[in-house]
């Protein structure tokens, strides 16, 4: 309301005072130097950087002197870092989002934003700003397979030197409120992180232009982005939205880090997961993990029982080499011999129709009456499968799987069976208080190249949010 007013009372002073800067500013150009490589030696990391002028390093000599190349140097001691820039002076929100639609789809694990300042030029809307920033979430998720996105906190314009007064304080004041949602909307999704960019307010450490950021405010964003993603790298979040309570609710990995590295070394070790078992059994090698098959999420809880000591949980994801349970390691979500006396005859129907679809003289018809049959008696089999599976939070309740994806186009494969929701139900089932929450990747690469053998992860938002989010609700009660 009072930017309205402001604007209305205003707003020739303010249209003429925005001349006059435009005009009596320099319009510095975006430095050269490369915009995408690889440095460092370590555990790969890929990031993407995205935005505005500020994300294209105006104001510095080269990028090496800019935002992604204070970044990369920073992170390069640590990682192998896989990175590119695209940002682009005078981007908005909007415009960022039609150039993102127009790259092609790969995974990286980390995005990072710069975008706000020319939304506060162009007076954007606030409900605008947050639909943009709930859009741009949703495509970097669809099309990079789910990064964790670092947004930076819009600057201060308020005390920017290229703007007199009073069109600083008008501009100030919005950018305040446009941070302000972008806090308040960050703070509800596990997996985005919004960086505060109050590292200096000295106006000699600005490029000359008196607007932009000038070497030294870089190294510091660089610096402190970095950090970041290295502290979020190192103790990865599990968790999600509630949408009974309508809180997002989170599990760092704490002390489950530590028991995830032994869980490393032991099968590194070991090479089996049949831990204690008289006999090993040939299905429980490791070897499975680096085949054809490829590898796999394990995960680590660290719990503490009513009398306050430890317990230590694992989980594979999903089933191992075709098995549901393993000794040592926790259960599913539904009892596995239910589930198999729904499974081995659904699969054993859908199996004699498909010897009797490619058994056949081709016949169009038949043929199409015969697929259409497999798909519903597939439907059927899964929409039954799906009812096994038993829901519960700290709060005590319990709900199916259908009830966390009744608004999307069906149940995700594989929804349920990750390491984190069997790890937490299971903390329920023995009355446990997690302590920290562990996932990591253990095999051959995945076919996509967005899991790699050894690396910790945070839990997948699609499939896994939903349920996290609703199974940690009163988990600190």
């Amino acid at each position: 309301m009072r930017h309205e007013l402001s604007t209305i009372l205003l707003g020739p002073l303010l249209l003429r005072q925005g001349r006059q800067v435009r005009q009596r500013v320099a319009l510095l150009p975006e430095p050269d130097g490369e915009r995408q490589g690889v440095a460092g030696e370590g555990p790969p990391l890929r990031v993407l950087i995205i935005g505005d002028s500020a994300g294209a390093g105006v104001g510095a000599a080269t990028q090496t002197e800019a935002l992604s190349g204070r970044m990369v140097a920073e992170l390069a001691g640590q990682y192998k870092v896989h990175w590119q820039l695209m940002a682009r002076s005078g981007a908005t929100l909007a415009q960022t989002v039609r150039r993102l639609r127009r790259l092609d789809a790969e995974p990286w694990d980390w995005v990072v934003v710069s975008l706000g300042v020319n939304d506060v030029v162009a007076r954007t809307t606030l409900d605008v700003w947050r639909q943009g920033l709930s859009g741009l979430r949703d495509l970097l998720r669809e099309k990079f397979q789910q990064p964790r996105i670092l947004f930076s906190g819009l600057p201060p314009m308020h005390l920017f030197p290229a703007l007199p007064q009073p069109l600083r304080w008008y501009l100030g004041a919005r950018a305040r409120d446009f941070d302000a949602a972008l806090a308040a909307w960050a703070d509800s999704h596990a997996d985005c992180v919004r960086l505060a960019t109050d590292f200096s307010h000295d106006p000699a450490l600005m490029a000359r232009d008196g607007f932009h950021p000038g070497p030294g405010l870089y190294r510091l964003w660089g610096q402190a982005v970095a950090s970041q993603i290295k502290r979020h790298q190192t103790d990865p979040i599990v968790g999600g939205r509630c949408e009974r309570c309508r809180a997002e609710h989170r599990l760092a990995a704490g002390v489950a880090r530590e028991q995830a590295l032994l869980l490393m070394r032991e099968l590194d070790d070991r090479g089996r997961i049949d831990v204690g078992a008289e006999a090993a059994d040939p299905r429980f090698s490791t070897d499975y993990l680096f085949g054809e098959a490829r590898g796999q999420m394990f995960g680590v809880l660290v719990g503490e029982d009513a009398a306050g000591g430890r317990v230590v949980l694992r989980a594979f994801s999903g089933q191992y080499n075709g098995v549901w349970e393993v000794p040592g390691w926790v259960p599913p979500l539904f009892s596995v011999a239910a589930h198999d006396r729904i499974m081995i005859p659904g699969d054993h129907r859908l199996k004699l129709l498909d010897r009797r679809i490619s058994d056949r003289t081709p016949d169009a018809e038949t043929t199409r009456q015969l697929r259409q049959e497999r798909k519903r008696l597939s439907q059927l089999l899964m929409k039954d499968l799906h009812a096994l599976y038993e829901v519960r939070s700290f709060n005590g309740e319990t709900r199916p799987l259908s009830a966390f994806f009744a608004h999307a186009r069906g149940i995700p494969a594989g929804a349920g069976d990750c390491c984190a929701p069997k790890l937490l139900n299971e903390a329920l089932r023995l009355g446990l208080r997690p302590l920290g929450l562990a996932e990591f990747y253990w095999g051959r690469p995945n076919r996509s190249g967005s899991r790699e053998h050894g690396r910790f992860y945070g839990s997948c938002a699609d499939k896994c949010g939903p349920l996290l989010g609703f199974m940690l609700c009163g988990v600190g009660k």
